[in-house]
């Protein structure tokens, strides 16, 4: 029986350091049949040609425009299904990973067909103790997701490998058979949240089970594609994250939210709401309350329709 071959996506976009140490972490690992498929959204800098420099045997795919987190994985994804890949990772570019995290995700992936995707146990790489992201749970009522275990010291609680609700973007892998029937994610998200546990559902109606690997490891400087260049008296994000979570929060809640389950997570949002609006007013942060405020709006009243959204404007808007 042959070993089953890994597209592994990566995106790019003018972040030579982060992805280039990314790279150099899959150099490390023990599973050997991979296709590294850096994508690149359109970089302004040098970042791509020095990235294929330093790893000459990557493949690539340059995008025209900037496509975010979604966009950039489905330009991945349409290579990956060029290669022949039979299992497809989705994995951030700020990531490094453990020398035998990919084996481990594959023999449980391998172990049961009915098995559509699965994730690793992630750290934050600034302490490797302290988890980031053990797997997820799902609230129908309000239409919420959680992240199980984040920001807690990994002190054994964590260590049994069972079902999840939704899976991280950040480490996602996903048989390609799936991606074919489910179809690719969907890029009315673009970036920052929610494009995850949107897919994670599509992939549980279906009838697949989301597998949390607890011994497969990988590390994340979180939130870096987030951070604002320049220290600012609006905090680290930058006021465009803040845009697409009040944003995406809400064409989450329009894809997903069921009828009998609408008055408690309206509720719900109306106190979350008051509260980021209080906040930004307290702190100040004028610009990120704009941004949050336009996303909310946008939120409730853009169409759901990937082709009809631009988000160059608003990059540049709330940079």
């Amino acid at each position: 029986m042959s070993t089953p071959t890994i597209g592994i996506i990566i995106i790019n976009w003018n972040s030579f350091d982060l992805t280039h140490t990314c790279l150099k972490s899959l150099e490390g690992i023990n599973y050997k049949t991979i296709s590294v498929i850096l994508v690149d959204n359109n970089s302004s800098d040098d970042s791509l040609k020095r990235l294929s420099a330093a790893h000459p045997g990557i493949f690539t795919v340059e995008n025209s425009d900037n496509l975010g987190f979604t966009g950039g994985n489905n330009s991945g994804i349409r290579k990956a299904f060029e290669l022949d890949c039979d299992y497809i990772l989705l994995l951030n570019n700020d990531t490094q990973v453990e020398p035998d995290f990919l084996n481990i995700l594959v023999e449980k992936i391998e172990s049961d067909t009915n098995i559509g995707a699965v994730q690793p146990k992630i750290y934050y790489e600034y302490d490797r103790s302290v988890i980031w992201n053990a797997g997820g749970t799902y609230n129908p009522m309000l239409t919420l997701p959680r992240t199980i275990g984040e920001n807690k010291i990994d002190d054994g609680s964590y260590q049994v490998t069972k079902s999840t609700d939704w899976i991280t973007g950040c480490a996602f892998l996903i048989r390609s058979s799936v991606v074919r029937e489910v179809g690719l994610t969907s890029e009315l998200y673009f970036y920052g949240c929610f494009d995850d546990v949107d897919y994670s559902m599509e992939i549980l109606k279906k009838g697949y089970e989301l597998i949390f690997c607890a011994d497969s490891i990988i590390y994340h400087a979180v939130g870096m594609a987030s951070k604002s260049e320049n220290d600012n008296p609006e905090g680290v994000l930058k006021p465009f994250f803040h845009y697409l979570v009040a944003r995406n929060r809400w064409f989450f809640i329009r894809r997903h939210a069921k009828c009998i389950y609408l008055i408690p997570t309206l509720i719900y949002q109306i106190y979350s709401f008051l509260g980021h609006v209080a906040y930004f007013t307290f702190k100040r942060r004028f610009k990120k309350l704009k941004a949050y405020l336009h996303g909310f709006l946008h939120g409730i009243t853009k169409p759901l329709d990937e082709s009809r959204l631009n988000h160059t404007t608003y990059i540049q808007m709330y940079k």
